[in-house]
């Protein structure tokens, strides 16, 4: 569909620039999501290393906000890292 390497949009600025128009919008939406989640899903995988820490940082802001947040993805090889194994 869009090429080999993940990038941001060309509408986003920066890395920076994305996590604030998804702050805003998360603000906006904020009691619609604490309800029913936020859900990143591998249609555009989270877990890539590309993308994987802008990924955390938003998932963060959820946290940070009480919005339930779920990850699906194909990617298994960081597992290890996140449980110390």
């Amino acid at each position: 569909m869009g090429g080999n390497i993940p990038t941001l949009k060309k509408y986003f600025k920066s890395e920076e620039h994305a996590l604030e128009i998804f702050e805003k919008e998360l603000w906006q939406n904020l009691s619609e999501l604490q309800k029913h989640g936020l859900f990143f899903s591998f249609t555009s995988d989270w877990a890539l290393k590309e993308s994987i820490g802008l990924t955390q940082q938003a998932v963060e802001i959820c946290i940070e906000n009480e919005v339930p947040v779920k990850l699906l993805s194909k990617r298994a090889d960081f597992i290890d890292k996140i449980l110390k194994l």
